[in-house]
C-alpha cells in the first residue's frame, strides 16, 4: 500500500487499493456463482470426494489450520 501511496499520492493510492481489494474478493465469489449448479452436480456424482471437501467446510477457521 505504501508504494501506492508514493506512486499516486496518499488519497488516489487509498482509493486504488480499495477497488483492487473490492474486486479481488468479489470476482471468485461471482465466479463460483456462475459454475454452483456444475458444482453441485459434481457433489452428487462424486460423493465420496464431496465428503472430504464438505469435512474441510466443518468446523471454526481455527480448526481448518
Amino acid at each position: 500500500m505504501w508504494v501506492a501511496g508514493m506512486s499516486f499520492s496518499y488519497a488516489l493510492g487509498f482509493l486504488l487499493i480499495m477497488c483492487g481489494v473490492t474486486i479481488g474478493a468479489s470476482l471468485p465469489y461471482f465466479i463460483g456463482s456462475l459454475f454452483y449448479n456444475k458444482i453441485q452436480g459434481w457433489l452428487e456424482r462424486y460423493p465420496r470426494k464431496a465428503s472430504v471437501i464438505q469435512l474441510a467446510g466443518e468446523g471454526e477457521a481455527y480448526d481448518q489450520f
